[in-house]
């Protein structure tokens, strides 16, 4: 019954001086707004995150299948994301071997399901991130338009998009 007691005067000690700091916080216009700061920071990372759904070679550790840090945050954002929301994910194969290839888009593949991540519903290829990106027909109207405006020809095909 003592060690209940203290254990509970410890807890009550760490409750108190925690609230304390946060009171603090609040009080202190700076403190605040860069907490308010970080925080759209940090909505705006995972966004693009997800918004993207792609993992780099930089992700891992150098010629490695781990995770490095930045990966594991990225892995942890976009879990969160295709509990609810299956899809794609591009898993980047750079310079990678078939078989380090592999190696990482297995880890990715178990760290997805270990958070939860029904992993059937995925699908995970060596895709491009999303976006519009640019059409292949018209960076060929480009590249003519560019040749054509070095060598001084006047006329130039019309942009389609």
């Amino acid at each position: 019954m003592k060690i209940v007691t203290i254990l509970l005067l410890c807890l009550a000690t760490i409750a108190a001086v925690g609230c304390e700091k946060i009171e603090r916080a609040m009080d202190d216009p700076r403190s605040l707004n860069g907490a308010m700061l970080n925080s759209y920071n940090v909505d705006a990372v995972d966004h693009a995150i997800i918004g993207q759904h792609t993992l780099y070679p930089f992700h891992f550790v150098t010629d490695g299948a781990r995770l490095n840090e930045l990966g594991r945050r990225a892995v942890d954002v976009l879990a969160a994301h295709f509990k609810d929301f299956p899809g794609a994910l591009n898993v980047r194969r750079g310079r990678a071997n078939d078989a380090l290839y592999e190696a990482r888009a297995r880890t990715v593949v178990d760290a997805l399901a270990k958070a939860g991540v029904d992993v059937e519903r995925m699908m995970v290829s060596d895709g491009l991130p999303s976006g519009d990106g640019v059409a292949s027909e018209r960076v060929l109207i480009i590249q003519e338009r560019a040749a054509q405006a070095s060598a001084g020809t006047a006329e130039t095909p019309p942009m389609e998009r």
